[in-house]
């Protein structure tokens, strides 16, 4: 069970969904449930091997990210509108294991009877109650609540790194936690040739392309975006003045403005990353793995992020990508050493696609996946 509908991966959440539906699909029959309100796609469910269903409640959370609209999301998660609706559909389904995802959704799960959702399976995504402390959002101690009750009653769970799961020991005092990385495919994600609109009208010097993208409700990305805008940018364009920024992703507008070109919502991920030069990942809250960074490193673009963005993925400083949280500073420095050298920026990316190749394979995560059911279902 989890928030959206995994079929068409659009964000690392997604991706993480679709990964351990297809993880499972090669052993068990598999279906999603979701919140989204329809599914998003039918042809994508026979290459998958599982199914989908939305799952419809009157009763919805407002959207928006106010502190009241959270509060009400974290509480219709939590249960209200939800458990009649899941109910009847696990009295058809019936199945021995049932995965949730984030905690907020484990209390409607958790409230069927045993005897039609089997065993629960807690699938983490974040330490979700130090993320909101982060943001400074006065929420986090009810997140702690929910977080810590899902966590203690689940008959298994399972984080996203080391990190994740050496934090979630320590905070609820629970040891048999799982680390199940999200893999990438590499042969999704390739360099190609640029197309003719990377080029300025009227001649002139081609762009010099940085990318960051994501889902843009996601406060994190938001305030990253803003970093990049006001603070990185700026002191890329003294050293490099031909660059353009690329952004896109769920929540925000498609336009030109400066040196931003924002497209909106983009169907076709890997191929827009590969038309970029250097992806820049300013994001200074902890919470889980980034998804996008595994991307762009699979793609052999190099990344420029922060402590914060590296959690969970490991990389090198100067050897397969830079890590600095000095955005104005070091972090800018590296980004138009990047710019500048177009052979620094195959070396890096090359040893950031080969490092992803050998610490993320997809293999590797399905096979994890299998084994934590099996000891779970045994």
């Amino acid at each position: 069970m989890c928030p959206s509908d995994p079929s068409i991966p659009t964000n690392g959440l997604q991706a993480r969904s679709a990964q351990t539906a297809v993880a499972l699909a090669t052993r068990y029959t598999t279906k999603v449930f979701h919140l989204s309100p329809v599914s998003l796609t039918s042809n994508q469910i026979e290459e998958h091997a599982f199914s989908t269903c939305p799952l419809k409640s009157e009763w919805s959370p407002v959207d928006g990210g106010d502190r009241m609209g959270l509060l009400r999301k974290v509480l219709y998660h939590s249960g209200a509108g939800l458990n009649a609706a899941l109910t009847l559909l696990l009295s058809d389904f019936r199945p021995s294991l049932t995965i949730v995802e984030f905690p907020y959704l484990f209390r409607v799960v958790s409230k069927v009877p045993a005897r039609l959702r089997g065993k629960l399976v807690l699938s983490e995504q974040n330490i979700e109650h130090e993320m909101y402390r982060s943001m400074g959002n006065p929420i986090w101690p009810a997140v702690y609540i929910v977080e810590r009750r899902a966590v203690r009653n689940a008959d298994a769970v399972w984080a996203l790194c080391e990190e994740d799961a050496a934090g979630l020991r320590k905070a609820f005092k629970r040891s048999d936690i799982w680390t199940i990385p999200i893999g990438v495919e590499p042969s999704k994600f390739r360099r190609i040739a640029r197309s003719d609109h990377t080029k300025p009208s009227g001649g002139g010097l081609e762009r010099q392309r940085i990318v960051f993208h994501g889902d843009f409700s996601h406060r994190p990305n938001r305030w990253a975006l803003e970093r990049l805008t006001r603070i990185i940018l700026p002191e890329v364009a003294k050293h490099v003045p031909n660059t353009l920024a690329v952004v896109f992703g769920r929540g925000i507008d498609s336009g030109i403005h400066g040196r931003v070109e924002s497209l909106g919502f983009v169907a076709d991920v890997p191929r827009t990353i590969a038309m970029c030069d250097v992806a820049v990942v300013p994001i200074l809250e902890p919470g889980g793995v980034k998804v996008k960074i595994l991307e762009y490193l699979a793609t052999g673009i190099p990344v420029v992020t922060t402590s914060a963005g590296n959690r969970g993925i490991g990389l090198t400083h100067a050897k397969n990508g830079y890590v600095s949280n000095d955005l104005a500073g070091e972090f800018s420095l590296s980004v138009v050493k990047l710019l500048k050298d177009s052979t620094l920026r195959q070396e890096i990316g090359a040893r950031g696609r080969q490092f992803v190749q050998e610490h993320f394979p997809v293999q590797r995560s399905t096979k994890l996946v299998v084994e934590a059911v099996e000891t779970t279902l045994s």
